[in-house]
């Protein structure tokens, strides 16, 4: 079976195609609300599908053919959010597993209710950080944080993604 066949080609460079212009539509409506200054607004979505599209740009922005991305996430899991922000978050968690595995690997993420919430846990085949320097690293990035130094590697921080949560649980 030949699986570069000119239809094989075409479904892929039209999903692919289809993926951009969402997230062309995303980008454009986020610079017309910052032109506008507007608060974003929250709106119900499907967190599967947040997650695949946010998994799709870093792919496409990462560059990364060796990296594999798992999804365990059900479908009809609704929530109130502002898509924009908490797909950034994971893009930016997804990107980071990346920087972590630049001889390929894979990035797995779950999700399932738990009790009033969605837990979300992402995981990779990265290294991980050793146990005799994990507080110093720690240490560390919180000192670039608060000299506002933080580069990007240091992209997904708790304190953001734990200022998200507040913003989405109230």
């Amino acid at each position: 079976m030949d699986l570069d066949s000119p239809s094989t080609q075409v479904k892929r460079l039209a999903a692919n195609m289809c993926r951009a212009a969402g997230r062309m539509r995303q980008l454009l409506a986020d610079l017309a609300s910052i032109a506008r200054d507007n608060v974003s607004t929250a709106e119900i979505c499907d967190i599967r599908e947040l997650i695949g599209a946010a998994s799709e740009a870093a792919l496409t922005a990462m560059q990364h053919q060796s990296v594999q991305i798992m999804l365990d996430v059900p479908e009809q899991i609704a929530l109130l959010l502002v898509r924009s922000h908490i797909e950034r978050v994971f893009f930016n968690l997804i990107a980071n597993a990346f920087e972590a595995m630049p001889g390929g690997g894979t990035v797995r993420i779950r999700a399932r209710n738990a009790a009033s919430c969605v837990l979300v846990e992402l995981e990779d085949t990265g290294p991980g950080i050793p146990g005799c320097i994990t507080r110093s690293v720690v240490r560390n990035v919180r000192h670039l944080r608060e000299a506002g130094r933080a580069g990007t590697w240091a992209r997904a921080r708790p304190s953001d993604c734990s200022q998200l949560r507040r913003r989405h649980m109230d």
